[in-house]
């Protein structure tokens, strides 16, 4: 809210002490669940994740289903990506009940 500048001012603090001490800690708490959203869209649409290494995880997948049982390669890569984004989500949620922590 520009009030909330406005006040800080008129305390007189300086703009970067204001915008450190009470804007951007208003901004983190309202942006840090879409962030961690975006993150977690950004994983699944992406299919990269620094664990696997240079091939993605589906490419892996047709790799190996080309050679064995196919239908228990992809659920298996099912898994893995429901497994990764469970806990993706869990971490979010956490990290938005500190972020919140006395936010009324």
């Amino acid at each position: 809210d520009k009030g909330q500048m406005e006040a800080a001012r008129s305390l007189g603090l300086p703009y970067g002490k204001a915008m450190s001490k009470i804007i951007l800690p208003q901004a983190f708490r309202t942006m840090m669940p879409s962030i961690i959203n975006q993150f977690i869209i950004s994983m699944k649409d992406t299919s990269l994740i620094s664990i696997i290494g240079i091939r993605e995880l589906t490419q892996n997948g047709k790799i190996i289903a080309a050679n064995s049982a196919s239908l228990v390669i992809w659920v298996a890569v099912a898994l893995y990506y429901l497994v990764i984004c469970t806990i993706l989500s869990r971490i979010a949620v956490i990290v938005e009940r500190k972020v919140s922590y006395g936010k009324q």
